[in-house]
């Protein structure tokens, strides 16, 4: 779906878990070893962020800087998706307005019940940074 010239980042946190990812040698993608609070990811290099169960594992401490990150890894038109069985989205959206990231379908997420909200994390929210 890159094409022959894209490129995947796998970013984990995990060393074991990079070192399998790096033995299987997939092409186009490059594994990151981050930080629980940087994703170590260049400036400016991505197009679209995916994260799936991932941001109730980041430590609420250093959420600013984590999602800074992402904010800094994203191009200017770049997309941030997440995908997750939360139980909390409607939290979720006001923490990520809070650093920046805004919901494509704000408005139309916002007159969802939380069962509803809940339910369409599952499919996926696309976030834009301000």
């Amino acid at each position: 779906m890159v094409g022959a010239d894209g490129k995947v980042y796998a970013v984990e946190v995990k060393e074991d878990l990079v070192k399998r990812m790096r033995d299987r040698g997939l092409a186009h993608i490059t594994v990151i070893l981050s930080e629980p609070d940087d994703v170590k990811l260049p400036a400016g290099s991505v197009d679209l962020a995916f994260m799936h169960d991932v941001a109730s594992h980041v430590d609420k401490k250093g959420r600013p800087e984590f999602y800074a990150s992402i904010a800094r890894a994203l191009n200017a038109n770049g997309r941030l998706v997440i995908f997750g069985p939360h139980g909390r989205a409607a939290k979720m959206l006001d923490e990520l307005r809070g650093y920046g990231f805004v919901a494509e379908d704000e408005k139309e997420l916002r007159d969802l019940t939380s069962e509803d909200l809940d339910a369409r994390l599952e499919a996926g929210i696309r976030f834009r940074y301000r």
